[in-house]
């Protein structure tokens, strides 16, 4: 299977949903890759981090608002949040390796629609887990930038319920002076 479309499978992975399931997204996602032969594949292939960062940047994140149906724009929303956490993942981190700044600011991109688009609207399209999802990858990569091991829980377990609005901040941040 070409990468492309262990991407398509991947991030359409109804066990992807299981991620939910668990106290923080490292621990969910963690659980998925160790039951999902495509995702392991998918984490360990060279040209992955390219692929999915494509994939992410190629989405219209404006087509949100034209969604009709509520299950239909979590679902669009967390199709977004899982390439986040692809995108997060150490294998694929280490693939940006000197290019963690295009990463960076790819995701803080997005950050920045989604916000307009909730401004613009006047409706939260994109809220907690879509919004700290991306200040969590966005940390996770500047972490490896900077060659640090992260020593924030947040950060290192994706876990938005440790995510304050101050680091959040801090975070976003940091990827805007990057």
């Amino acid at each position: 299977m070409a990468t492309n479309e262990l991407i398509e499978h991947c991030v359409n992975f109804d066990f992807m949903w299981d991620i939910f399931n668990h106290s923080d997204y490292s621990s969910g996602l963690n659980v998925v890759i160790e039951n999902h032969n495509a995702m392991r594949e998918l984490l360990n292939r060279k040209d992955a981090g390219k692929l999915i960062f494509n994939y992410y940047r190629k989405i219209d994140l404006n087509k949100i608002t034209e969604i009709n149906e509520p299950a239909d724009k979590g679902k669009f929303a967390a199709k977004v949040f899982f390439l986040e956490l692809f995108l997060s993942h150490a294998n694929i981190l280490d693939q940006f390796q000197g290019n963690e700044k295009d990463l960076i600011k790819g995701i803080l991109r997005s950050h920045d629609i989604c916000i307009d688009i909730n401004v613009k609207y006047g409706k939260d399209f994109y809220s907690g887990y879509s919004i700290g999802t991306k200040a969590l990858a966005i940390g996770r990569a500047i972490d490896n930038a900077k060659s640090r091991k992260s020593i924030e829980p947040a950060i290192e377990k994706m876990d938005l319920n440790r995510l304050s609005k101050e680091f959040y901040e801090k975070i976003i941040d940091e990827a805007r002076k990057f």
